[in-house]
């Protein structure tokens, strides 16, 4: 999770849509302005972190923070946050988590900030949103908390030199190996979490499959509705990940997978999840596990 936070004097935001214009939020008198932005694998703890910094942080005139002296915040999302430039002149944004993952995390900051006490202004998350603000100073700083992104006893997959060098093909898919891995442990850490439905529910395409082992086959209201209630995994390990590519914006990720719960044996399987991106958001299309073990 990253945020840009500027010292304001006033600062509002406004929606602009086929209806017109409207004013969602602002503040009128000193306070800061927090342009937040979530990546795959955020949760509670990088919550935390950027939802104290802000309301800590002594960067108000006299060295004083917004729980000193009361003062307002505009909170907006902002997902080009995690944009990529270094190839090219078009930047890449697969850095950034798609709106199902990240609009509930942008909500628990607000709601944090409410907790502690700070008045809390918001955009629309998703919308065309124009901000302005007068920077006072000018102050502006990025908070980008480290150390702070535990995984449940988990090694993540290093991917192997032969599966990062695909040749891309003019009108292939720009899906990557690193953003399907990440889109992987975002799900592995839903299950360990025992949130696997809603995770699910939310990632996968209207007609998307899952084929367990046992020769079991879940549709996604099957899986929404049920998966919330299996017991977590302990741990979790990826290796061997490479990419099939399988057209324009539709490919497959191959790899092991290892898992541990409680005193059962563990868990070793071939696993195939086809991602394809809709909207320009990553989803799932089809899960198959194929035990190895």
């Amino acid at each position: 999770m990253r945020a840009v936070v500027q010292r304001v004097a006033r600062a509002s935001v406004t929606v602009v849509d086929e209806g017109g214009a409207e004013v969602v939020g602002s503040v009128d008198r000193p306070g800061l302005l927090a342009l937040v932005g979530v990546t795959h694998d955020d949760g509670p703890a990088q919550v935390e972190t950027i939802a104290r910094k802000i309301a800590e942080l002594r960067i108000l005139p006299g060295e004083r923070s917004v729980l000193d002296d009361g003062a307002p915040v505009l909170v907006v999302s902002q997902f080009t946050l995690y944009a990529d430039t270094r190839k090219g002149r078009r930047p890449s944004w697969n850095g950034a988590a798609p709106g199902h993952v990240a609009e509930p995390l942008v909500d628990a900051v607000v709601e944090n900030l409410r907790a502690r006490g700070v008045e809390v202004a918001t955009g629309r998350f998703g919308a065309h949103m124009q901000v302005e603000l007068v920077n006072d100073g000018p102050v502006t700083l990025l908070l980008e908390p480290d150390g702070v992104r535990p995984r449940p006893a988990t090694r993540r997959a290093r991917p192997s030199r032969a599966a990062t060098c695909v040749p891309r093909v003019d009108g292939m898919t720009d899906l990557t190996l690193e953003e399907m891995l990440a889109a992987e442990h975002a799900g592995w850490t839903a299950l360990c979490a025992s949130r696997g439905g809603e995770h699910y529910g939310a990632l996968m395409t209207p007609d998307a499959l899952m084929v367990v082992a046992g020769g079991m086959v879940l549709d996604r209201a099957t899986i929404a509705s049920t998966l919330d209630d299996a017991p977590p995994w302990d741990t979790y390990e990826i290796s061997e990940a490479r990419v099939v590519r399988l057209g324009d914006d539709c490919a497959a990720l191959v790899y092991r997978a290892s898992s541990v719960r409680g005193d059962d044996p563990p868990f070793a399987a071939l696993m195939t999840s086809v991602y394809r991106r809709e909207r320009g958001e990553l989803r799932l299309a089809l899960y198959q596990q194929t035990p190895t073990g």
